[in-house]
């Protein structure tokens, strides 16, 4: 029972203040620069894409 009201407010939660103007974040696995590859700095950098110019 405990598990199953868990992921029913996790669910609202997700669903109830979503973005309508966000279409997807990506994560920066890696980079590279003249092929060589770049460390990345921490925090790790996402991309965000939305619907919005």
């Amino acid at each position: 029972m405990r598990q199953t009201l868990l992921a029913i407010l996790l669910l609202t939660a997700t669903t109830a203040s979503a973005d309508p103007a966000l279409q997807g974040v990506w994560e920066i696995a890696s980079t590279s620069y003249d092929d060589e590859a770049v460390t990345l700095r921490e925090p790790r950098q996402i991309k965000i894409f939305t619907s919005e110019e």
